[in-house]
């Protein structure tokens, strides 16, 4: 993975911080279910999922802070996020509460939460947070899912 640059992945770095290439390169290797890296504040975790990604590998990023959400879409992920935080084009409510009351309708016309998510679910580089990653039910199909911060899991 030396070879490969973070710019050539189009990651906005030129150079790989120390260990990066070579943990990238141990976790494409292994041969093993689950991967835990863990590694200092600073280290470049996010940057190891991003290339994942570019490097055609689809991954699905569990956060536990919006902060964390930017950092990866910073780095070319789509952010998904739950229907409060969208405003309904059918009415002056959420599309939380579209869903909540809709009787089984189909999506408002142009719906923005559906947009994004959808969206979301065919890129190859996804960010959620612990809560909407869990409760979503068609599957995440990925080969490596991150859970970031993952001592926050038990209260998500």
């Amino acid at each position: 993975m030396e070879s490969l640059s973070p710019e050539a992945l189009g990651l906005p770095y030129t150079t790989w911080r120390p260990h990066q290439a070579e943990i990238l390169g141990q976790i494409l290797d292994s041969d093993r279910t689950f991967v835990l890296l863990r590694a200092r504040t600073g280290f470049g975790k996010s940057a190891i999922a991003a290339a994942l990604a570019a490097l055609e590998h689809p991954v699905l990023v569990l956060t536990h802070t919006i902060s964390l959400q930017h950092q990866y879409k910073s780095l070319g992920a789509k952010v998904v996020v739950g229907a409060g935080r969208f405003r309904c084009k059918s009415g002056d409510f959420s599309c939380r509460e579209w869903i909540g009351v809709k009787d089984f309708r189909p999506p408002c016309t142009g719906c923005p939460y559906e947009a994004q998510r959808t969206e979301g679910y065919r890129a190859p580089f996804t960010v959620t947070n612990y809560a909407y990653g869990a409760l979503v039910r068609e599957p995440w199909r990925r080969h490596w899912l991150v859970c970031d911060e993952g001592q926050h899991i038990p209260g998500a």
